[in-house]
């Protein structure tokens, strides 16, 4: 009994102090990667509430940010379009959380998610340093277990960042950040810098680099029970706010690979997936499979002449939801 009355003391007394770094490190984002996921969506959010509806959202990681153009979608559809994508470093759950903010009655929202979203993953240290620097109410919102794990998620470099950093120093580097993130996207929120010749040497290294997405290969890594609920409960609450949820799939750099049967598979589990919860799809994936000569810098960035291409491939699906959709709002 005393062994484990000695085993709780000391967890506590390690706890205690600890918590305390991890107050006073909430608003300090330590890193320009957590400052850049930040200043993306502030500037986001700024357009999405500039934008009059009904309008069409799309909602995914940096595939949409590179790879959807919202000004061809609003050109095409005649609804105004806003391009809400950003970091596919985020868990799904934190994607339907900041949709939520921006989405309204009337609009029609695009998902299009990265295949790494339909296999759960553990909070990354970029979300982690994201979310305790920029975002601290999301926390909040959670319940306590996962503000238990939460409060373990942080690096060491995260707690301490204050002790090194002033805030001056910080304030100049959103700064600068800010002034990058309006630079690189449109009023629409479209990536607009995304030509092969803006690459830098280790941007073309790592695109030569780039292998097969897993859940793709493997169709048991996509359809995990958790994922599939989180993406119904998303899709019922767009149907109780008049918002039309359609989904599509992520452009990545084409393989061999995915034409086995077992690819083939994931691939048609998907789809059925999203038809059983009553949510419309937006082609397939082997639609959105691209050469690699037509990316940027990962296998899910494309460059602005793949951007197009794929836009352009799901324009028809695209007017005609939205020819319907603003007939049924005009009765």
């Amino acid at each position: 009994m005393r062994y484990f009355a000695f085993i709780g003391v000391g967890f506590l007394a390690a706890l205690l102090p600890y918590s305390g770094l991890f107050a006073l490190a909430l608003g300090v984002p330590p890193t320009p990667s957590a400052l850049r996921v930040a200043g993306w969506y502030e500037h986001k959010l700024e357009i999405a509430a500039r934008t009059a509806g009904p309008r069409i959202v799309t909602i995914a990681g940096s595939n949409g940010l590179f790879g959807i153009s919202s000004e061809m979608i609003e050109a095409g559809t005649g609804m105004r379009a806003v391009n809400f994508s950003t970091h596919a470093t985020i868990t799904l759950k934190y994607l339907f959380y900041k949709a939520r903010q921006v989405l309204r009655p009337g609009d029609i929202a695009l998902l299009a998610l990265e295949y790494r979203f339909y296999y759960p993953k553990d909070v990354s240290a970029l979300f982690s340093e994201y979310v305790i620097g920029s975002d601290p109410g999301y926390l909040s919102d959670l319940p306590w277990t996962e503000r238990i794990f939460w409060l373990m998620s942080p690096s060491f470099e995260t707690l301490t960042a204050h002790w090194f950093q002033s805030w001056e120093e910080a304030e100049a580097e959103r700064g600068k950040i800010r002034e990058e993130v309006e630079e690189n996207l449109n009023r629409h929120g479209d990536f607009r810098t995304n030509q092969p010749e803006n690459r830098r040497p280790d941007q073309v290294a790592a695109l030569n680099r780039v292998r097969p997405v897993p859940q793709i290969e493997h169709w048991y890594l996509s359809m995990t029970p958790d994922v599939w609920e989180q993406i119904g409960g998303f899709s019922e609450w767009c149907k109780t706010n008049d918002i039309l949820l359609l989904a599509t799939f992520p452009s990545v750099v084409d393989f061999p690979e995915y034409d086995t049967a077992e690819s083939r598979k994931a691939a048609d589990k998907m789809v059925e997936s999203y038809e059983r919860m009553g949510v419309e799809v937006v082609g397939v994936p082997k639609d959105f499979m691209m050469p690699r000569e037509l990316f940027f810098d990962t296998v899910y960035h494309l460059n602005d002449e793949g951007m197009r291409i794929r836009t352009a491939k799901m324009l028809p699906d695209l007017k005609r939801h939205a020819s319907e959709w603003r007939k049924a709002h005009e009765n």
